[in-house]
């Protein structure tokens, strides 16, 4: 009977080791930087924090060039146990990288950083001005989006995180955005808002899409804040619905996207001011309801911690004045003051991950099937 149980043991430690293959003992481990840590990295604000951005930055795209060059060698990579990397946490240590070299590049175009700070850990370009930097971080940034579609095409995030990229690397290029481009990113929101309208709010908020285009996202504004919403459910959301929620990757989502909306409406308020002053005043009021639910009694604790909060007053009055027939808003959606918070920190803002961003592939020697 001893002989047996022994046997037996034997037994499911040698299916175990097939499964598992010898691959195990010889994975390739790269870097253990934080979740919680990415998330932090993206606030280009900050003066204090520009060495440990960078540094970060640096680590995130010797990866990404890693996790590039590997799968160049290996197309067709499936992991061999449960422990190894999956293609979706390959393609999503580039979607990281490529987000973050698109973040701190708004944040040189802003003035907050100096080729000095973009080039202190990494240089891209050989030549030594800011605008060739940026180009290099841009191309390197859709590069490295374009292959983390091609590596998970199921998630359909990244198209959005893609589009993105594509459209602030054409406005630094040439300071406009190709048709093609626009109707990508609206096509997207069209499709399913419940992701994609807020990204395309975003990049609509410093670029004009045209007429056409934002009348199809205001569109799907009206629907997301309507009765028929399937946010309209404050609490115990299901199935579609859970997609309105927060998380802790993006604590203040709901701040961040209920301002996205109220701006929206803003806009189409003072664009209706002059034509049709009955309807620019409904507009108006959409707007300051949404400015107010934000800070609504049940929001207000977390709205007090939200750092984007200062920016409501301005928007509150202007929606007000709007709705008084007086338009002070003239020249406003070209401000800083108005622009300021549409940046990742709006809604990631003390964003946590649990995971880490490190990698666990085999060595492609006596790995690969």
């Amino acid at each position: 009977m001893k002989k047996i149980r022994c046997a037996l043991l034997y037994l499911i430690l040698l299916v175990s080791g097939l499964q598992s293959g010898t691959a195990s003992a010889q994975d390739i481990v790269k870097n253990d930087l934080s979740g919680t840590d990415y998330f932090a990295q993206f606030d280009y604000t900050d003066p204090e924090g520009k060495d440990e951005v960078f540094a970060f930055e640096r680590q995130l795209v010797e990866q990404a060039l890693f996790v590039e060059d590997y799968l160049a060698k290996n197309p067709q990579y499936e992991p061999l146990n449960r422990k190894q990397s999956s293609r979706q946490k390959l393609a999503m240590t580039l979607v990281y990288t490529g987000m973050l070299v698109m973040n701190n590049n708004n944040g040189a175009k802003e003035g907050h950083y100096t080729l000095t700070d973009l080039t202190s850990q990494l240089k891209l370009s050989a030549e030594s001005t800011l605008q060739a930097e940026l180009a290099a971080r841009f191309d390197l940034a859709t590069r490295l989006l374009q292959l983390a579609r091609a590596t998970a095409p199921e998630d359909d995030r990244i198209d959005s995180w893609l589009a993105a990229i594509t459209m602030h690397r054409q406005q630094n290029a040439e300071n406009k955005v190709d048709e093609k481009t626009l109707d990508w990113i609206v096509d997207n929101a069209v499709r399913d808002p419940m992701f994609h309208l807020f990204s395309a709010l975003t990049m609509n908020s410093d670029f004009e899409f045209g007429r056409e285009r934002e009348a199809k996202l205001l569109e799907k504004v009206e629907w997301l804040n309507s009765k028929e919403s399937p946010c309209r459910k404050l609490f115990f959301r299901t199935g579609e619905a859970k997609k309105c929620n927060t998380t802790k990757k993006t604590p203040f989502a709901f701040q961040g996207v209920t301002v996205y909306m109220g701006d929206s409406y803003l806009k189409e308020s003072a664009r209706l001011y002059s034509t049709d002053p009955e309807l620019s005043k409904k507009f108006a009021d959409k707007a300051k309801k949404l400015y107010t639910r934000v800070d609504w009694f049940i929001f207000k604790p977390k709205a007090r911690k939200w750092n984007k909060i200062g920016l409501l007053p301005e928007r509150k009055k202007m929606a007000d004045d709007l709705m008084a027939g007086n338009n002070t808003s003239t020249g406003y959606f070209q401000t800083r003051r108005y622009l300021d918070i549409y940046t990742c920190t709006s809604c990631h803002q003390n964003g946590v991950a649990k995971d880490k961003l490190h990698l666990r592939l085999p060595e492609p020697s006596n790995s690969f099937r």
